[in-house]
């Protein structure tokens, strides 16, 4: 009998969680240009290598029904994150919780980082 792979073990729990808390699963095609991808890339790395790790209007859209008050203009956010160095020692969590002290923020962010990494792939 063969391993569990990957998608058994992994990204298939994902997806299950994203579908019970009413997440829709986007295509890939769609997350692709959503991010901006370089449609023109020969490889997925090369099509990837400028692209965001979130969908920027989204993340607006939901800041902006959290907070009415957020003033930042759409990018600002995503430009703040992307700015993070996510390395190896998986630092991003002590650097959003450093830039966003409120707790809600931070779930929305970890999960929304989570499931726009994992449903891209």
């Amino acid at each position: 009998m063969p391993a569990p792979g990957e998608h058994k073990t992994v990204q298939a729990r994902i997806l299950k969680y994203a579908h019970e808390i009413r997440w829709t699963c986007v295509p890939r095609a769609e997350a692709e240009a959503r991010r901006g991808f370089d449609p023109d890339g020969a490889t997925l790395e090369d099509r990837a290598r400028t692209a965001s790790l979130y969908f920027g209007d989204l993340l607006h859209e939901r800041v902006l029904a959290f907070n009415p008050k957020y003033k930042e203009a759409e990018g600002a956010l995503v430009g703040e994150l992307q700015r993070f160095n996510a390395d190896i020692a998986l630092n991003l969590e002590a650097k959003v919780k450093g830039f966003c002290a409120a707790p809600w923020v931070l779930r929305l962010l970890k999960d929304f980082i989570r499931f726009a990494f994992h449903s891209s792939f």
